[in-house]
């Protein structure tokens, strides 16, 4: 099933700050054996380093990397970094916000999901993120939007890329959303091995990974239901539904968005009218992939706010 809501990603090439992940921390194979459903998949897994830090593309084998804060509260997040389902932007999206998490005493899991395949034109493999990157907005993210600004009339630097387009066929997001919902799973199944309580586990995401997020709170088990969800920078369905059983949820993203910043207050107004903790927060001078690195702009206190909308929702 090909999905029919284009997101990618931008790799904020103006950011910085990162941090390394602990040789310590432990590691977690979500599936015993080859991932079902991708075990045909011969690519093999890249990892590519630069200023942002560490990004992955072509992952087959779906992972979490445990981080456990000094003083842990009992609460744990899943963290679904971003990358277009083409890339997990490791570093810039994961690990930095699961360093900002522990020093909440929040247990921070971080989701290295399956992937979307990604060469070179002639199949090769990439060298460096630059290229790779570069070849992302050439190839998929560029086209789309001069695309787009042709349906609205507009010169192509005017266009907003939408993120309901129906002819994003080779933008694959259910491999993302199925390792969200195993690793949900095994963090509740688990919860007593890192003193977690089961009723207190979150799930945030950015842009692709806020999509991943997003698509947890709609769709779960009783077992793999998010008690707190965070979209940072995300995109939605047409047509989406309240579940009965929704969690507190929490939104940011910049005013001037490429990827449609009005599909979030759709959200907030729906979580509103289902009388669920919900809180939205705009940001003027930022733009998509400000992660969790310092801009020194009003964006850098959005997890600020988010730690304050924790605990007024009662997940902190």
């Amino acid at each position: 099933m090909k999905t029919n809501h284009f997101l990618a990603a931008i790799a904020g090439v103006l950011l910085s700050g990162c941090v390394a992940s602990s040789p310590d921390n432990e590691i977690i194979s979500l599936y015993d054996g080859p991932a079902p459903g991708t075990e045909s998949w011969t690519q093999e897994e890249q990892v590519l380093e630069d200023a942002d830090g560490l990004t992955y593309i072509n992952v087959t084998d779906p992972e979490l990397e445990v981080f456990v804060p000094d003083k842990p509260n009992g609460s744990g997040m899943l963290v679904c970094p971003g990358g277009g389902f083409y890339m997990v932007c490791y570093t810039k999206e994961g690990i930095n916000a699961a360093r900002r998490l522990n020093e909440r005493g929040i247990t921070a899991f971080v989701l290295k999901y399956r992937t979307n395949p990604f060469f070179r034109e002639d199949g090769s493999k990439y060298e460096d993120a630059a290229e790779m990157m570069g070849d992302y907005f050439t190839r998929i993210l560029l086209p789309e939007r001069d695309r787009m600004a042709g349906l609205q009339g507009l010169a192509p630097e005017e266009a907003e890329i939408s993120l309901s387009i129906e002819s994003a066929e080779n933008t694959d997001t259910r491999w993302a959303y199925a390792d969200a919902d195993r690793a949900m799973a095994v963090i509740r199944e688990n919860a007593a091995k890192w003193n977690i309580d089961p009723d207190r586990i979150g799930i945030m995401g950015f842009s692709a990974g806020a999509m991943t997020a997003m698509n947890q709170a709609f769709h779960h088990s009783e077992a793999t239901r998010p008690d707190f969800v965070a979209a940072v920078y995300t995109g939605v369905p047409e047509g989406f539904e309240v579940p009965a059983d929704a969690a507190p949820l929490f939104l940011c993203s910049p005013v001037n968005d490429i990827f449609q910043p009005q599909e979030t207050y759709r959200v907030l107004t729906a979580w509103r009218a289902a009388k669920v903790p919900v809180e939205l927060h705009y940001y003027s001078k930022c733009g998509h992939g400000f992660a969790v690195t310092q801009q020194n702009a009003g964006c850098d206190l959005w997890m600020d706010a988010m730690f304050a909308f924790m605990k007024d929702a009662g997940f902190l």
